[in-house]
């Protein structure tokens, strides 16, 4: 299991490694390809159908003239009350309409986390088979391997895993059987039956009923 794994990585990490390699994106795109494709789709079919109106220099109300709905955005925490900017990192409609209206780029409110460095960071380890070290020094490890028979069963003898010595004390093991929960800590005692007056709860020895004659 752990092997297929692995193998799933190596080819995983390999194929992302591709996706947004040097050269392959514009030199002015600074997060990744999906990403910024979400971004212009929200330009051209969203962002410019509301109204906005600005409290200050970071916080805005966008109101939507397809309905009587009214968000708000905050630039400087990136946020919006519609919570799809918060939850996915990307600007949502309302945020670019925000954005575009100030002239300046959607891609820099974009978490950092989906920014192509960040990508290509999270790939950039490569996941090696488990016996590539093998490959750099191949003399050496060809030497250390190749033995004689006698060498071998040595070496087999010290790997060799013995059990541990144990003296078994004298006399007959202690049996104690696990008592239910009826008998209680101790269980119950079994109650005497006098042999003379046939009475429970003592023993002939100490019987004080009086002697019948027979």
């Amino acid at each position: 299991m752990f092997e297929h794994i692995r193998v799933k990585m190596m080819k995983w990490y390999e194929k992302r490694r591709k996706i947004d390699a040097p050269g392959a994106v514009p030199e002015n795109q600074i997060i990744v390809s999906h990403v910024a494709k979400t971004i212009q789709d929200l330009m051209v079919w969203q962002a410019r159908r509301y109204r906005i109106l600005a409290a200050n220099d970071t916080v805005y109300e966008i109101f939507s003239l397809e309905n009587t709905k009214n968000f708000v955005v905050k630039l400087e925490y990136m946020t919006c009350t519609c919570f799809q900017w918060q939850s996915t990192g990307i600007p949502c409609s309302h945020a670019i309409s925000v954005i575009l209206a100030r002239r300046e780029d959607p891609q820099t409110y974009v978490q950092a986390f989906l920014s192509i460095d960040a990508y290509r960071n999270t790939y950039i380890n490569a996941i090696f088979p488990p016996n590539a070290d093998v490959a750099d020094q191949p003399l050496q490890y060809t030497l250390q391997n190749i033995s004689t028979d006698d060498e071998s069963d040595g070496e087999r003898s010290r790997d060799k895993v013995i059990a541990p010595y144990t003296n078994r004390p004298p006399g007959r093991p202690r049996k104690q059987r696990i008592r239910t929960g009826v008998e209680g800590l101790f269980g119950t005692k079994r109650s005497k039956r006098c042999r003379r007056c046939k009475s429970l709860g003592h023993s002939q020895n100490t019987c004080t009923s009086a002697i019948s004659g027979s």
